[in-house]
């Protein structure tokens, strides 16, 4: 059957008609999935054809060559047909833009990257692991990918139009080793998780809208490299190694087109008031985990936030003017240990001045100001018995009268002896 089949995909690549070409295959068509793997000796050319018409959901019309069909081809189905080859062969449809291929074995999306027309990839439920060799075509603007082994999503370096990327629930398991690991070791051993290569991640920044990550074993450090997705509408981080709500605040507040959010089966909810706080940090979301967020909701919160928010800065300004008060004190008290003034005279001292009048003074040294607090000497002359005061000049050659010497040199009066 294989020899006819080829014979007849001779004839029809030289203009016969598609009638005969697919009456012969028909018997080639009963070993479906395994003629679909690209380890066959089988042609290549008779893969893509075998391919391309079981997948395809419409016939050559009559008169119609093999070429023109498959040029004027722009939806395949190939989904759960066993194939576990790559898909080079079909490089000879070069208009398709929707492809189905999921429910498969394959572990390599190769050849694709020939499709310049391809927007819409389903490649879900396969056996893809390693995407190194994968080359996205630069039209794609959806890509399917959930439910295959992915760690490391490389290859869309290529494809800046990709609206929508869905990866959900990678099987990632890790890795066996020849040496049973040790409890210790077992603890300290990171749990693998879907990461995206930087190149990948910066061409699709801003064209990506729709993203689901979930099932993909993200933690809270892996979540912060989608930071730059800055045109993303909805994003899928369910069922994930999530526990910072403060990781996600800051998230959410630098995706500023952020609509739709889900994050069940995290342990981040089990934090206090993780809902009202995802809400302030999200502007835009209108909805999380299905259930919609209103706007009087995120006002309300709002304006509790303010409240709460002036109430901690009056605090705190009431705990710094205290703090400031007892330091000063703390210095007063130093100061007055080191200078040796009593407490109590201080005090009295104090008393003193508040019941001082209106206006009045005290000397130098702080005291209230009196005769008693002025530097004075005794007395120890006869006054108007005839001994002259100390320190004043002696009395002249002159008959003066008593007392008339005075501390300047210019007579200012005299008396008469009484």
């Amino acid at each position: 059957p294989e020899e006819g089949l080829t014979t007849h995909v001779c004839d029809t690549s030289n203009g016969m008609g598609a009638e005969e070409t697919l009456s012969s295959s028909s018997e080639a068509h009963q070993d479906g999935a395994s003629r679909m793997s690209a380890s066959s000796m089988v042609p290549s050319r008779v893969i893509a054809t075998e391919m391309v018409l079981q997948g395809a959901r419409r016939k050559p019309t009559r008169g119609q060559s093999m070429n023109d069909f498959f040029n004027s081809l722009t939806h395949l189905h190939l989904s759960g047909m066993g194939i576990d080859g790559d898909l080079q062969p079909l490089k000879i449809c070069p208009s398709l833009t929707v492809l189905y291929v999921y429910d498969n074995k394959l572990t390599t999306l190769s050849g694709l990257s020939g499709l310049r027309k391809l927007t819409h990839l389903y490649a879900q439920n396969n056996e893809l692991s390693d995407m190194s060799d994968f080359t996205a075509p630069p039209a794609l603007e959806q890509l399917y990918l959930n439910g295959n082994r992915i760690e490391m999503l490389v290859g869309l370096e290529t494809a800046p139009r990709i609206r929508e990327l869905h990866m959900g629930g990678q099987r990632l398991t890790l890795q066996p080793t020849a040496l049973q690991p040790t409890a210790a070791e077992a603890e300290e051993c990171e749990a693998p998780q879907l990461r995206f290569e930087q190149r990948s991640l910066w061409t699709i920044a801003h064209s990506l809208q729709t993203l689901d990550l979930s099932s993909c074993g993200v933690t809270d450090m892996g979540l912060a490299a989608l930071v730059v997705l800055q045109s993303m509408h909805s994003l899928d981080i369910s069922r994930n190694m999530l526990s910072s709500v403060v990781g996600l605040q800051q998230l959410l507040l630098r995706l500023p087109l952020l609509l739709r959010l889900k994050i069940a089966g995290n342990a981040l909810l089990k934090s206090s008031k993780w809902r009202e706080r995802i809400v302030l940090a999200g502007k835009r979301l209108e909805e999380i985990d299905g259930k919609r967020v209103a706007p009087n909701e995120r006002e309300f919160l709002s304006r509790l936030a303010t409240a709460t928010h002036n109430r901690q800065q009056q605090q705190a300004a009431a705990e710094e003017a205290a703090m400031a008060a007892a330091m000063a004190a703390a210095e007063a008290a130093q100061r007055g240990q080191e200078s040796g003034v009593d407490n109590n005279c201080n005090a009295a001292e104090s008393d003193k001045l508040m019941a001082l009048p209106k206006g009045a003074t005290i000397s130098r040294d702080g005291r209230i100001a009196s005769v008693s607090s002025r530097r004075s000497y005794e007395l120890n002359w006869k006054g108007l018995d005839g001994s002259p005061a100390p320190g004043m000049r002696p009395e002249s050659d002159r008959n003066l009268p008593t007392g008339a010497a005075m501390p300047s040199s210019r007579r200012l009066y005299t008396t008469k002896p009484v």
